[in-house]
């Protein structure tokens, strides 16, 4: 059953919990959606979880969890990746604002390579 899958509690991101019980049952997850959008410099991932099922499935509270993953900025031309960045993230920050329904939102940064937790990633 899919509720037996314990572990996705133990992942940081919602769609790290959603790929692991994906992988795990090799099919859709009902009551989650995904979205992929993948630009020059940044790959853009929503999980929204639409009702309890998803919500008890990937043991995270119904709500949409957006994910920006961007390249290390030392390989790159870090003036144009980080324009680049700001104006993804001022995008999507927009369009949860315009949400109808005053809902809290909670913006975190990861990724300082000098602390272990950040460093490891989801590994």
């Amino acid at each position: 059953m899919l509720s037996d899958y314990k572990n996705a509690a133990n992942f940081d991101l919602a769609m790290e919990a959603k790929a692991a019980l994906q992988g795990n049952i090799n099919q859709e997850i009902s009551g989650v959606k995904e979205t992929v959008n993948e630009y020059d410099n940044a790959k853009v991932t929503e999980i929204e979880i639409l009702n309890e099922t998803g919500a008890e499935q990937l043991k995270r509270n119904i709500g949409k969890y957006i994910t920006i993953e961007i390249p290390e900025l030392s390989t790159y031309n870090k003036a144009t990746v980080t324009d680049d960045i700001i104006k993804i993230t001022t995008k999507v920050l927009k369009n949860l604002l315009k949400i109808k329904k005053k809902q809290p939102i909670l913006v975190v940064g990861l990724g300082n390579s000098y602390t272990t937790p950040d460093s490891l990633g989801p590994a």
